[in-house]
């Protein structure tokens, strides 16, 4: 075999190399680029933190998942663009999960809760954070609404009697009840009527 013959037949077994070790180049890329695209789309079955965040472009919070060290709890919080907490999301001190809205100036706006027998609670603030109106329950599971003044004080409630029928009585400035509607013991209806010192004016109507 002459050299040229010897020379042509190394030229062709490099090339065969060449054009195994190209082949199995671009069968690894495509195989890593499948394998990336897939994992991309693979969504984790679980994921564990202490706390997350959502944050704007700045980097500022907007909305906040953690842990509450206080009570051992979770906690989620919502934030407006200057920082100032809008929603409150937490475990209230009767044990149960409780919502708090408040205002751009941060105050408390609106409390939606339990009470320690828990029973639901809801609650709404004015201007200065008085709680104004209240939803709520007895502590015999009946149901009960009041309304306060400007400076939480007690104005009118509808509530339950011993015997789970409705009452309504009527509250002055200086809290004390000045009207009350309701039934007596047999369940017919009577109305009293006291002055602003909270004594009986007229008994109880109409007369027994």
């Amino acid at each position: 075999m002459s050299n040229l013959e010897q020379r042509m037949e190394k030229l062709e077994k490099k090339l065969r190399l060449y054009q195994i070790a190209f082949i199995s180049i671009l069968l690894a890329g495509g195989f890593l680029v499948v394998s990336g695209f897939n994992k991309k789309n693979q969504v984790p079955d679980l994921i564990q933190a202490k706390a997350f965040q959502v944050v704007d472009d700045q980097g500022r919070a907007l909305v906040s998942l953690k842990k509450d060290n206080n009570n051992n709890a979770g906690n989620i919080r919502l934030y407006d663009q200057n920082g100032t907490t809008l929603l409150d999301i937490y475990q209230n001190d009767a044990g149960a999960g409780a919502l708090l809205l408040k205002s751009k100036n941060s105050k408390n706006t609106c409390y939606i809760g339990s009470y320690n027998n828990g029973s639901g609670q809801i609650k709404v603030y004015n201007s200065n954070e008085k709680a104004v109106d209240e939803i709520g329950s007895t502590t015999s599971d009946n149901g009960y609404f009041g309304v306060n003044n400007f400076e939480g004080n007690n104005i009118l409630s509808v509530t339950s009697s011993k015997n789970a029928d409705g009452i309504v009585s009527v509250f002055n400035r200086n809290k004390n009840r000045i009207c009350v509607l309701g039934p007596d013991d047999n369940g017919n209806g009577v109305l009293n009527v006291l002055n602003s010192s909270g004594q009986n004016m007229n008994g109880v109507w109409p007369k027994q």
